[in-house]
């Protein structure tokens, strides 16, 4: 059984969000290992999306109609976006509506 596009995506997103929750306890607790492994992770994800980049962008827009109301879950739709589409004007609306904590949770994967 395959699962259609957009799922895989909202899977691949919630992964991210995750990943970021161990970025922020590592940042935190000052883990400069678990910091280093948490990159490489997230990098990972935003370069395999980045190969079907067309393919993903619809699906990482419909999980922000689905998320939008819940902050937290912003980090890897913003991460993805600023990988896969720096120039794409959702990007810029998704950034310019960034809480501080996602912001700072952004800063910490650049």
């Amino acid at each position: 059984m395959t699962l259609p596009q957009t799922e895989v995506v909202f899977h691949q997103l919630d992964d991210i969000n995750a990943l970021g929750d161990a970025l922020a306890s590592a940042a935190q607790a000052d883990d400069v290992e678990a910091l280093t492994t948490l990159r490489a992770s997230l990098e990972r994800y935003t370069v395999g999306m980045g190969w079907h980049a067309t393919a993903a962008l619809p699906a990482i827009l419909a999980y922000l109609d689905k998320h939008s109301a819940f902050e937290e879950d912003l980090f890897a739709p913003a991460l993805v976006l600023q990988a896969i589409a720096p120039m794409a004007p959702e990007t810029a609306a998704l950034l310019a509506r960034l809480p501080e904590t996602v912001r700072a949770l952004l800063a910490l994967v650049q």
